[in-house]
């Protein structure tokens, strides 16, 4: 059954839906006079357009009972692996399937499993997922198969290495033997920063070329070393002032492999003193 009705001085209008279970009839959705949609609620209140109440419920929250949580579902009738059901979040007036932002789930292709993901868009580019909540629980940036409760794929940064009180960055790259590479470059490297930068480097898939270097920068007194191991393998670091791609702190790796790719992990920490 459908309603129509008035509030206040009888000057604002609303349409109500009932239906009957059992015998009893009972409203169950309301749109009032400002749009809004109230289902569970007569009165859906603020600035959202949708709002759903359900009855009172104080059974404890259990991950494995859709009873004590499942309050809306979003639902994609096949479960074959990679198949997707989602919200989006955009951002204009009109619809563009490249835009804006989302919450992805995920099917795993059996047994009910699901991943979640996270998507944003970047200026100028496509939307990218960013984010992966696995089915086993592991956490992925950057990568969409986590192998560890937080598996990033990319550089990871405590602290913020351009300021006071400094902080630490991780971070792996792939530098070509022969080839004056630049790791890192802070953006003011200008007389007030200073470090330790920690290096292990080994031949791609050659176990018998590796360097480990541990070293301190100050400028502009460069680089100073506090350990060194190397096999087959020897780092030369150097700087370079400027904010370019060829500048800041470069490295060249020797050791009778010229062209090959060295795989890299730094750890710099460090900070302005200004």
């Amino acid at each position: 059954m459908i309603q129509a009705g008035t509030t206040g001085a009888n000057n604002s209008g609303y349409i109500s839906f009932f239906t009957d279970n059992a015998g009893t009839s009972a409203e169950r959705m309301r749109i009032i006079s400002n749009g809004n949609v109230g289902i569970g609620t007569t009165a859906p209140g603020g600035v959202s357009k949708l709002e759903v109440q359900r009855p009172a419920r104080t059974t404890a929250f259990s991950a494995a009972d859709g009873d004590t949580w499942h309050d809306l579902i979003v639902r994609n009738p096949t479960n074959s692996s990679n198949a997707a059901s989602g919200i989006a979040f955009l951002m204009n007036n009109t619809y563009h399937k490249n835009a804006g932002a989302g919450i992805v789930a995920i099917s795993g292709g059996s047994d009910y499993t699901a991943s979640l993901a996270f998507v944003t868009r970047p200026y100028g580019a496509v939307a990218k997922e960013r984010m992966r909540i696995a089915s086993d629980g592991n956490v992925g940036i950057g990568t969409t198969a986590p192998k560890e409760k937080l598996h990033v794929a990319g550089s990871i940064m405590q602290g913020d290495v351009d300021t006071r009180p400094g902080g630490m960055i991780t971070f792996s790259m792939t530098i070509t033997e022969g080839t004056t590479t630049t790791f890192f470059n802070p953006s003011d490297l200008d007389g007030v920063w200073s470090g330790m930068i920690e290096m292990h480097a080994k031949g791609h898939n050659d176990t018998n070329r590796s360097s480990y270097q541990q070293l301190v920068f100050r400028y502009s007194n460069a680089f100073t070393a506090l350990q060194s191991s190397n096999l087959n393998l020897t780092p030369t670091f150097s700087y370079v002032a400027g904010a370019g791609a060829t500048q800041g702190m470069r490295v060249n790796f020797a050791g009778g492999g010229f062209g090959q790719t060295i795989d890299c992990v730094f750890r710099i920490m460090g900070s302005h003193n200004s």
